[in-house]
């Protein structure tokens, strides 16, 4: 009994001087390159406007006046407000959370570039997650200084309008290039 050899059913041609060639990695297009840049571009985008959000929140809350600080029937809290560097730790928890949402829903998916309502849904659908995990984390964890829920909620608002300003301008931006 003969034994057959296992051999290829298509022979790769190799080019005229004999030398094996490497197929282009992914991205390497100027297609590709230009959307990885743009996609850049988006995340820094929305994280510029993600801590903006999350300190204009803080300045909402403790130091524009707009709402007491002492304690009243709807706010609880002391007569001194928090340092910002006591609340930095909190931007940073709060702008992880947020961007681990915006991953696990694929905001940052190439296919989503040009698509503005797809993109401002899952920036709502990730706020408004982010709003819940936020409040419940700091209710598990006891942060030091406690985090303020009206500060949460001012941030979610003016972070909401600070990522939907943002993408219109980059969504004009994108198609007035395409």
């Amino acid at each position: 009994m003969k034994l057959e050899e296992n051999k290829p059913s298509a022979e790769i041609p190799l080019p005229s001087n004999g030398e094996a060639t490497v197929p282009p990695l992914r991205g390497t297009s100027a297609k590709g390159i230009f959307a990885d840049v743009v996609n850049t571009v988006a995340i820094l985008g929305d994280l510029f406007m993600v801590v903006l959000g999350l300190m204009l929140g803080f300045w909402v809350r403790f130091h524009s006046g707009l709402i007491p600080v002492t304690e009243t029937w709807w706010t609880s809290g002391d007569s001194s407000a928090p340092g910002l560097y006591q609340y930095t730790g909190l931007f940073g928890i709060g702008t992880i959370l947020l961007f681990i949402t915006f991953l696990y829903l694929n905001l940052y998916q190439i296919r989503n570039l040009l698509r503005f309502r797809r993109v401002g849904l899952i920036i709502s659908k990730g706020l408004v997650f982010w709003l819940f995990a936020y409040l419940s984390l700091s209710l598990v964890l006891k942060f030091n200084p406690p985090i303020s829920r009206i500060y949460v909620a001012s941030s979610f608002i003016l972070m909401l309008a600070a990522l939907m300003v943002w993408r219109v301008f980059f969504h004009r931006l994108l198609r007035s290039e395409a």
